[in-house]
């Protein structure tokens, strides 16, 4: 009985993954279109022109201390810092034998960022040029990788500790946290003049597709290999 529990506890998460998935892969999908088409310039131009004040572009809503917390903020989205993370959470798994996490985590943030990439130089969509950067940003704008690849290396640290933690409460913070912090870290990019809002949104949407596609993955592999060595053992 409890294997059957634990099988269709499985079947369920797999499932809801690839739902995850699917949508978000549709919506990026739908995202990709409105760009092409234009349709989004208008509002990207809006949100952002709002977001300085009429008398100098250079200066940003609100008070200066906004200003520095938000380049604080984005840096929890640069390469090296989510390397470095994403580097101690593998060697964590490799510690505690969590083989199927050290996969999940090395197969996600590898594969979103050679798609990211690819996406960047297929797009080619210029950076923001309607008010002036406040931060260095290289490459090109479409989609957002700091969005993108802080949404693969946070919720899937974040649905790691999730998985671990037997309580739901517990685990739907975890979730909740992580969730929040890969979101204001997109919305820095646009308070700092480097991104289009819908960058951001793609990134979002890109990042949720693949790292629930290869959560999801991850897990029917793990299952393959535990039947097959089970199988094994029994022999």
């Amino acid at each position: 009985m409890q294997r059957l529990l634990n099988r269709l506890s499985l079947d369920r998460t797999v499932v809801l993954l690839l739902g995850a998935a699917s949508i978000s892969a549709v919506l990026f999908l739908c995202m990709c279109a409105l760009v092409t088409a234009g349709l989004t310039r208008h509002l990207d131009i809006a949100v952002l022109t709002h977001l300085r004040t009429h008398a100098d572009l250079n200066v940003t809503v609100g008070p200066q201390q906004l200003l520095t917390m938000a380049r604080d903020v984005t840096a929890l989205g640069d390469a090296t810092v989510l390397t470095m993370i994403t580097v101690m959470t593998l060697g964590y798994c490799l510690l505690t034998r969590y083989y199927a996490a050290f996969f999940m985590i090395f197969i996600s943030v590898n594969s979103s960022n050679l798609v990211m990439i690819l996406l960047k130089y297929f797009f080619h969509r210029q950076r923001p040029d309607v008010v002036p950067h406040l931060v260095t940003a290289t490459l090109t704008s479409f989609p957002s990788g700091h969005a993108m690849m802080s949404a693969v290396v946070y919720l899937t640290i974040g649905a790691i500790l999730a998985r671990i933690e037997p309580r739901r409460t517990v685990k739907l913070y975890l979730l909740s946290i992580f969730a929040v912090l890969s979101l204001v870290i997109g919305m820095t990019r646009v308070f700092l003049g480097v991104h289009y809002p819908s960058d951001v949104i793609a990134g979002w949407l890109a990042g949720i597709a693949l790292g629930t596609f290869c959560a999801a993955l991850v897990l029917i592999i793990d299952k393959k290999m535990k039947k097959a060595i089970a199988v094994t053992n029994n022999r």
